[in-house]
């Protein structure tokens, strides 16, 4: 990737005042998880679901912690049964992750974040608002959701991949339209996948990476 030859990892290593070290991870990277997982549809019985989730994280190694704190660009929703779901990735709140180091340069570790009806993308709404477009029932619904990720990760150079599962709990907190509001059910599901991330520019936005190549693609190992 042209970023990750642009921008490589920086050598040098530092120490903090309690004499922790700190080691020369970038603060700022792009990252991309996929998620798979399986729902069932009407007719077609039960099918494959497929997301991808695009990040800027800054990350920070203490010691054998590793912590990242990404914000999401945005999310795409492989449609299913001609469903088609899209949301404004820029509302959802920043995630955390504390993992601990099993050996030199791979870590583990989970994190539990979400929301709830605070109404996160402002539009006057509990909870986010998620569009819905399919042939016969479309609108839109208002989510809240949990959930609790276990990621295993590992670094290579200036790469850092591995995977990541995912429990997640939606709750339907409302819905515009009366098909909508009939047929929409909270749903628990356990998701998987692999995730990635590469170094980028210290100031480097969503806006900028809009429209472009993203820098770095998750596949799995």
């Amino acid at each position: 990737m042209l970023l990750t030859s642009l921008f490589p990892l920086i050598v040098a290593v530092a120490a903090n005042p309690s004499g922790e070290t700190v080691s020369p991870t970038p603060q700022m990277w792009a990252g991309h998880h996929v998620v798979y997982g399986s729902r069932k549809v009407p007719v077609r019985g039960r099918v494959r679901t497929r997301m991808d989730t695009f990040v800027l994280a800054k990350i920070v190694e203490r010691g054998d912690q590793l912590e990242i704190v990404e914000q999401p660009c945005d999310v795409k929703i492989t449609p299913v049964g001609g469903i088609n779901v899209t949301m404004n990735a820029t509302d959802v709140p920043a995630a955390k992750l504390d993992l601990s180091a099993n050996t030199p340069n791979q870590w583990q570790g989970s994190a539990e974040n979400g929301w709830g009806d605070q109404d996160i993308d402002h539009d006057g709404h509990p909870g986010m608002t998620v569009t819905v477009d399919a042939p016969i029932c479309s609108g839109k619904l208002y989510v809240s959701q949990r959930a609790r990720t276990v990621a295993r990760l590992h670094r290579a150079g200036n790469h850092i991949s591995g995977s990541t599962h995912v429990s997640v709990h939606q709750t339907i907190l409302g819905a515009e339209g009366a098909c909508l509001s009939v047929l929409a059910k909270d749903t628990r599901e356990v998701v998987s996948g692999p995730r990635a991330y590469v170094p980028v520019p210290p100031q480097t936005t969503c806006e900028q990476l809009a429209g472009k190549p993203w820098p770095v693609k998750a596949t799995r190992d």
